[in-house]
């Protein structure tokens, strides 16, 4: 099964493609050993953090990589507590549901530190799809697919309705599938118009779905049945950037040329370099009493730098406080205001608890807001957006 381990549920576009570091596999591997071509599990947030912000470096200043920090230091602190909190897989290897290969895990490393900045997609990628491996055997019960050694966790609910389902083989090329998340399919298969196949670039008027790439010029459209279309010249019509020439960026509706300082820009955040504006440039929102306003191309402002707009500091670390970039809150600290913080309260990978102070990410426990977060196991999201014990299930 292929996972990808987000550091943040509400970033997940940006790492989904870099550390899909679990599938199916029986390989037992190494349980952590030690040496220069493996590395141990407790080594792995850190290592795997050095070497997103290795690529942060490379790739981030022309807006490449869409995860930026104000300094590699910050970067590594932050993700290292996001990784802490995020990669269940670590668990699962204690509980004895996964095995973990330190020598692959090495080998995927590595590769991040030299692969290119426009191939960032690690999910296909054969050195990084097996560090972690499922141990349950067939027709045993299971909740995760990626616990599974056959590589398919058939039947299962959402972990938290609690409708274990049963390992059952993953399906090999040309089988029919059904799932969207392309846990039906072996290795690096993906469910493409209902059949397991290889995830190899689509051509014009050929199927995108289930995060199959489109070929070079092409673009996978956002609907429920996309195809791959020709991107558009500077001029033509668009509805969103990707589907404009490398280069340009969708402005009212129209193909143009990434935005000047002081113009109008549409990214969805503005941490850091934007492919929306020039070179150097964030896309930063404007706030007003609260509200946004309008988003701006500006250039990102330093750690103690004045600033005046939500997301013109230039990282995920920092936030605009009194007219001043000031890093964001620790585990601990105060929650920092929501009219400076309107995305993130806390440093990346935490979230603000009840007690109004910063607390590790993860599954909202009883009665804690679900407004953005899923409930833990057992519990389910009531009317007011609280976790509570949620009823026994029904399953068939």
């Amino acid at each position: 099964m292929k996972t990808s381990l987000s550091p943040h549920n509400i970033v997940t576009f940006a790492v989904a493609a870099l550390l899909s570091l679990s599938a199916c596999g029986t390989d037992n591997g190494s349980a952590g050993s030690t040496g220069g071509t493996s590395i141990t599990i407790e080594a792995l947030p850190t290592l795997t953090a050095e070497a997103m912000c290795d690529m942060q470096e490379r790739c981030g200043k022309d807006g490449v990589f869409p995860i930026t920090f104000s300094s590699k230091a910050a970067c590594v602190e932050n993700l290292k507590a996001s990784m802490l909190s995020s990669m269940d897989e670590i668990a699962a290897v204690k509980d004895g549901k996964m095995v973990f290969d330190g020598k692959k895990a090495a080998a995927c490393m590595a590769l991040m530190k030299t692969m290119a900045c426009g191939d960032l997609d690690m999910d296909t990628n054969e050195t990084c799809d097996s560090v972690f491996a499922g141990t349950i055997e067939s027709d045993k019960a299971c909740d995760e697919s990626k616990h599974c050694a056959t590589g398919w966790c058939a039947g299962a609910n959402a972990p938290s309705q609690g409708c274990p389902g049963k390992c059952a083989a993953a399906k090999k090329e040309g089988e029919a599938c059904e799932s969207q998340s392309n846990d039906e399919c072996a290795g690096a298969l993906a469910c493409i118009d209902k059949k397991c196949a290889k995830r190899t670039a689509a051509k014009d008027g050929e199927s995108c779905a289930g995060g199959r790439p489109c070929a070079a010029g092409l673009y996978c459209p956002e609907t429920p049945d996309p195809v791959c279309a020709k991107q558009a010249a500077t001029g033509e019509a668009c509805k969103t950037s990707s589907a404009c020439t490398k280069g340009l960026r969708c402005a009212a509706d129209k193909c143009a040329a990434p935005g000047k300082e002081g113009e109008t820009c549409s990214a969805s955040a503005g941490f850091g370099p934007s492919p929306e504006c020039e070179k150097g440039l964030s896309c930063a929102m404007l706030f007003e009493g609260g509200v946004p306003k309008s988003q701006t191309c500006m250039k990102s402002a330093a750690l103690g730098a004045a600033c005046t707009a939500v997301f013109e500091c230039g990282g995920f670390d920092l936030y605009c406080k009194a007219k001043k970039c000031e890093s964001l809150p620790k585990v601990g600290e105060a929650c920092a205001d929501k009219a400076d913080a309107p995305m993130f309260q806390c440093q990346f990978g935490l979230k603000c608890g009840t007690d109004g102070k910063c607390k590790a990410d993860g599954d909202a426990q009883e009665g804690e807001s679900c407004a953005s977060d899923s409930c833990a196991g057992g519990l389910s999201c009531n009317a007011k957006q609280l976790c509570e014990k949620a009823a026994a299930p029904v399953c068939s």
